[in-house]
């Protein structure tokens, strides 16, 4: 009897330590997934950030110094809208022999300035970049055709700046300036839509259902927000 007990006791924690080393593997998987998710949220806003830089370079000098006003002031308005804080978004140049280099820049209330892919708090990267694809696309395009598509735009935004940031792009949207589409799982951003989609997957088929007004996104829906 006692050998049995013991061989039993053995099995449970066996399979004790095995469900945790699962539970340890799952965990990693997660992180793991989250640090993919994160890397390419990154890349994105710096290929954003390049592509606006190489638009800023093509431009003549008188054209480069009027474009650099225009850009600082309009994502500046935007980010000071969202975090209700004096901050500035900056174009900056620099002279490295006979090459002009230009790159973008964040400065607090202090004065401090950081280069804006290494600013940090609440969000300022992924808003930043944005606010930037926002101006290129109004830059570009005639009112009537500035149509800005993009997937959870706001994800690594803090919740707390989320709603402001809605409203932010719910404004520019009635001024008529642009249309957005985005697909996003966040709430607050869906809330802002003049029409909203659940989007769900049957028999392989993806199924857009109509959401009413007030209505959330179901967690593992996706709402497309226009």
């Amino acid at each position: 009897m006692q050998k049995l007990e013991a061989i039993q006791l053995m099995y449970q924690n066996k399979r004790d330590e095995v469900l945790r080393r699962q539970a340890e593997m799952d965990t990693l998987m997660r992180e793991r997934a989250d640090a993919v998710v994160s890397l390419a949220e990154a890349e994105q806003d710096l290929r954003v950030r390049d592509a606006a830089l190489v638009f800023l370079r093509e431009l003549s000098e008188a054209q480069q110094e009027s474009m650099r006003q225009k850009v600082s002031s309009l994502v500046t308005y935007g980010l000071r809208t969202v975090f209700e804080t004096d901050i500035e978004f900056t174009v900056t140049t620099d002279t490295w022999g006979n090459q002009v280099t230009m790159g973008f820049a964040i400065k607090d209330a202090s004065g401090q300035e950081v280069e804006l892919m290494e600013a940090e708090g609440g969000g300022l990267v992924v808003l930043s970049a944005l606010l930037l694809r926002i101006v290129m696309l109004l830059i570009h395009r005639p009112r009537l055709r500035a149509l800005l598509v993009a997937d959870e735009p706001l994800t690594e935004l803090s919740e707390c700046y989320r709603e402001p940031a809605a409203d932010l792009l719910r404004r520019l949207v009635d001024k008529g300036l642009l249309r957005l589409l985005f697909v996003t799982h966040d709430s607050t951003l869906a809330a802002a839509a003049d029409t909203r989609y659940r989007t769900s997957l049957k028999a392989g088929e993806t199924i857009l259902t109509s959401i009413g007004e007030g209505a959330k996104p179901d967690d593992g829906a996706r709402a497309s927000a226009t």
